[in-house]
């Protein structure tokens, strides 16, 4: 794990401001001759930077992101406790823990820190970015240092999809008039999207854009399709106890 010190002010989303930062990062591999296979993986809230130790089969020698064909790296988020500054840092002024008195971070506070990191070690693009909502923001704040990128984001689609179907197939056994449950497919799988992907970032109409797509493209491809399927065994289900009074 290596260390990298920014000792000018950090000014987050919210107006206020830290001293510095310290981010903390893990590097493998080495850039080839014009710096073009560079892997950027942003880890999830409870991780660290050491990507290699906790996605063992997918990062490492051999395997799908190979030290050996890319330059991969992984820094910890701002307001972590793995060794970027957050609550457990040293506050400057008080010569003691942030703990509570630590501010507020965005997703884009943590971005904006993974920025100051690419410049640090003279990245100049980003062949690869994986990683959830850090790479959702990314190419919109930084789009110029983002070639044609193969974007992966972990979501959890299964249970979302799971609960669209039972919601579903309670409401086909349940609602028995065909405008009750035309709301009910069209309300009830945006709903579950919204949970699952999150509130937007109502800061800038950029944030605004990308949490609706992302909404609807969840309604769209996953969400409808499942309720639907639940609506349709769930009225076959209120037929047939129907047909047997």
């Amino acid at each position: 794990m290596d260390y990298f010190h920014y000792n000018q002010p950090f000014t987050l989303e919210t107006g206020q401001s830290l001293p510095g930062i310290t981010i903390a990062y893990d590097t493998y591999g080495k850039l080839n001759a014009d710096k073009s296979n560079v892997v950027w993986i942003c880890h999830h809230l409870t991780a660290n930077s050491s990507v290699a130790e906790w996605w063992p089969g997918v990062v490492g020698d051999g395997h799908i992101i190979n030290p050996g064909n890319y330059f991969i790296v992984c820094a910890n988020i701002l307001g972590s406790c793995y060794g970027t500054t957050g609550p457990l840092s040293v506050d400057p002024h008080t010569q003691s823990p942030y703990y509570s008195r630590f501010p507020f971070v965005t997703v884009r506070d943590m971005v904006n820190a993974h920025i100051l990191l690419r410049r640090h070690l003279e990245i100049v693009s980003i062949h690869l970015l994986v990683g959830g909502r850090q790479m959702r923001t990314f190419p919109s704040r930084h789009p110029p240092h983002l070639r044609p990128i193969l974007a992966l984001s972990r979501m959890n689609l299964m249970p979302m999809l799971i609960l669209d179907a039972v919601l579903g197939l309670v409401a086909g056994v349940v609602l028995d008039r065909a405008v009750l449950r035309i709301l009910a497919w069209l309300l009830v799988p945006l709903t579950v999207s919204v949970l699952a992907i999150g509130p937007p970032n109502f800061s800038s109409a950029t944030g605004e854009r990308e949490w609706v797509w992302l909404n609807l493209g969840c309604f769209f491809m996953f969400g409808s399709p499942a309720m639907g399927i639940g609506m349709i065994i769930g009225k076959y289900v209120r037929l047939l106890k129907k047909s047997k009074k």
